[in-house]
């Protein structure tokens, strides 16, 4: 099954007033993702499990991060999830201390290491916090934690560019023409399919120029790939006519304005290649 969505499982807002349905969604589509069960976490509003958590929320809040106490996930509660800034709905980490819930497990093995073998197969990024330390050195024990929080957050301005102003990556500036012409005409002469051409194009040129664009906003990851195959545009004007608008704008526009007109002589070359076989 391929599923085609304009939002992630992050994108839903759920609580504990959320109806089934929504939940139920959420879920389905995190599964699709992860390619796992139980791994939407569920808001259960109860309170911090001792005051060692409520002063790691407190300092949390204080370095610019919410967070929420005992969030469930696949049976068991997290002690304290960090919400991502840039992104409502999205959790950055999960926090455990060794609050009251360690002394009720049934043994440190279960805590330490089945417990997180558990969240982070599920996709959670598990840090732990000894109550110990903390009291001895709060700073310390919270600056790594602080640091990486940073380095996993959304970042607000690309989300402000692609989705609040509702840009559209094809519609902006002309294309940048610093392809290498002899790169593309390989691929344009290459005996395979498009699909083939336009999967040897993103390895071969794009993914080298952009390494860090994430997969989910590649100018051709699969989806994009699926609806040029399907519709092939042979133009600016009609690829933004005929491609899905989700598409269009979840693309990273600095791989849109560079390689797009690369991309439809990719898919132009193809289609006059097929009439001329139909011709002969």
């Amino acid at each position: 099954m391929h599923i085609f969505s304009s939002m992630r499982a992050d994108d839903i807002l759920i609580s504990e007033t959320s109806k089934r349905g929504v939940i139920a969604l959420r879920a389905f589509l995190d599964y699709a993702e992860k390619g796992s069960m139980n791994g939407t976490p569920l808001h259960t509003g109860k309170s911090p499990d001792s005051d060692f958590e409520v002063s790691v929320i407190d300092a949390l809040h204080q370095a610019g991060f919410e967070s929420e106490a005992q969030v469930g996930v696949a049976g068991f509660f997290i002690d304290i999830a960090v919400k991502d800034p840039g992104k409502p709905g999205r959790f950055l980490m999960g926090i455990e201390c060794d609050g009251a819930t360690y002394h009720s497990a049934k043994s440190a093995r279960d805590r330490d290491r089945l417990r997180q073998e558990v969240l982070e197969r599920l996709g959670w990024r598990i840090r732990r916090i000894w109550s110990t330390d903390w009291f001895s050195n709060p700073k310390g024990e919270l600056e790594p934690i602080i640091r990486e929080l940073h380095s996993l957050k959304t970042d607000m301005s690309v989300d402000e560019g692609l989705y609040a102003h509702d840009a559209d990556p094809f519609e902006e500036a002309e294309v940048d023409a610093e392809t290498n012409d002899e790169e593309v005409t390989s691929i344009l002469g290459s005996e395979f399919s498009l699909r083939d051409r336009l999967e040897a194009f993103n390895k071969t040129v794009i993914a080298k120029h952009f390494p860090n664009t994430p997969k989910d906003r590649a100018l051709l990851r699969p989806a994009m790939i699926e609806a040029l195959v399907e519709l092939e545009p042979v133009s600016t004007s009609e690829f933004v006519e005929v491609i899905p608008e989700y598409l269009r704008k979840s693309t990273e526009p600095k791989e849109a304005r560079q390689y797009l007109e690369k991309v439809l002589d990719i898919v132009s070359g193809s289609e006059v290649a097929q009439t001329a076989d139909r011709t002969i």
